[in-house]
């Protein structure tokens, strides 16, 4: 019998998919992975698959707001009454203060499982007949910064080739939107004597031509590179940059791959996406300008690893995430 039934995205070029990747990835445990269209209905999951399937024991949902919105609170509430079923939600878009959304989700939810620090204000909505009382001391909400991925495996440098003259290369993965700052980086990278790898699914001849001007020692990969290979190709550079200026509700993923490669990573303060990252000694911060990523890498000390990012991502690896998502789901299991 099938133990957990996975409803997210699957197999499609965004973070949500890579997580789920992830955590299918880490757990011994059977997974029944829903196709994408069909874990976005959720009139799907109370019909066909309760008439077609056995019942799951739990239903986990990787939740985001905008992919999962037709997963409203009272569709979650039908999908408990008639599957059963324990339910499990990895809320991925949170805000720095629960919203009633979050809060309606929750009261349907035996586990909720956020990945930055949220507080938990009383809401507008009324709870009652919900037992949601004590705002600050469920046991169903659990902290868990996204999960990095296991040190890579780096048998060769497969950046050398792109660049005639050696010189140190900074690496960064993600589409190229404009508040990512890539021109930035490109720019800064040159003026500093860094070369740039660019992982950055669909960009367009255009871009490409702008950033290698910028910098000519440039290179980039317009195509959408498998999660392992990203790993790789990061730690093959000497440090990783994520220069994001944006106030998107949620965590970077992408920022868990530069960890995952475990040199220097540089980042820029204030974005909302690295929230969860500004304690401790593992990111070096730097403002979104010409000169302060450029002087960031200019004095950046050379290492084969960099031991805080090295801490930081065996704290935060997927394989102790597993472990918490298995002793997570072995309680509920238990309560069954």
């Amino acid at each position: 019998m099938t133990r957990i039934l996975l409803a997210t995205s699957w197999g499609n070029a965004c973070g949500i998919a890579e997580h789920s990747a992830y955590l299918v990835a880490n757990l011994s445990m059977e997974f029944n992975v829903l196709p994408s269209a069909e874990a976005l209905d959720p009139q799907w999951v109370h019909h066909h698959y309760v008439r077609e399937h056995s019942v799951p024991p739990i239903l986990h949902l990787n939740y985001h707001r905008a992919l999962h919105s037709r997963w409203t609170p009272q569709a979650v509430e039908v999908a408990k009454r008639l599957l059963g079923s324990k339910i499990v939600i990895t809320f991925h878009d949170t805000r720095e203060q629960a919203d009633d959304l979050m809060f309606q989700l929750l009261a349907h939810a035996d586990a909720f499982i956020v990945h930055e620090p949220v507080e938990w204000k009383a809401p507008s909505i009324n709870l009652e007949n919900t037992g949601l009382y004590h705002y600050e001391t469920w046991d169903r909400v659990h902290y868990w910064r996204q999960g990095v991925p296991d040190w890579p495996i780096v048998t060769s440098r497969p950046v050398d080739h792109f660049w005639k003259y050696r010189q140190p290369v900074v690496g960064t993965v993600g589409f190229p939107f404009p508040w990512k700052n890539y021109d930035l980086l490109c720019q800064a990278a040159a003026e500093a004597g860094w070369g740039v790898l660019l992982l950055a699914p669909n960009a367009t001849p255009e871009d490409i031509q702008r950033w290698q001007t910028l910098n000519p020692a440039t290179h980039v990969i317009p195509t959408f590179t498998p999660r392992e290979q990203v790993v790789e190709y990061l730690a093959s550079c000497d440090a990783t940059a994520f220069l994001y200026t944006c106030a998107n509700t949620g965590t970077s993923g992408a920022i868990r791959q530069g960890l995952a490669a475990r040199k220097p990573v540089i980042a820029t303060k204030g974005c909302r996406q690295f929230r969860d990252l500004v304690r401790g000694w593992a990111i070096n911060w730097t403002d979104a300008t010409l000169a302060d990523v450029r002087d960031t890498l200019s004095c950046m000390s050379l290492s084969r690893v960099d031991p805080s990012v090295v801490r930081q991502a065996h704290e935060d690896s997927w394989t102790i995430q597993g472990q918490r998502y298995a002793t997570l789901y072995q309680q509920l299991l238990e309560a069954i």
